[in-house]
């Protein structure tokens, strides 16, 4: 169990991942963000999948704040976890401005 949580272009190409364990309440962040609450059901995604304009997007990106991600110890894990979910809202961002749209799967 756990959060896989995959962004696809319009092909159906993986553009770009995240993974958190089942037990990692950060998980929450990326649900948070893209307003898709809804999506998350505790232990896991619901295995949903939502579209996204490059609007949304950019409000996740402007809502981002790496200080909402931590792991107390684990500064350096903690740094790659928040560069993580930067880049994948970064990808997410490019592919939604090329295509209009992503699609974001929660798995």
């Amino acid at each position: 169990m756990g959060h896989d949580i995959m962004a696809q272009n319009g092909a159906g190409e993986t553009i770009a991942s995240l993974r958190y364990t089942m037990s990692d309440q950060n998980s929450y962040e990326v649900y948070h963000l893209l307003d898709a609450l809804d999506c998350h059901g505790g232990v896991s995604g619901l295995g949903r999948c939502l579209d996204f304009t490059e609007q949304q997007i950019e409000k996740a990106l402007k809502n981002y704040n790496k200080d909402q991600i931590s792991y107390p110890g684990h500064k350096e894990f903690e740094s790659i976890k928040q560069n993580e979910l930067l880049l994948f809202l970064k990808q997410c961002f490019d592919i939604s401005k090329k295509e209009k749209s992503v699609q974001v799967c929660f798995g």
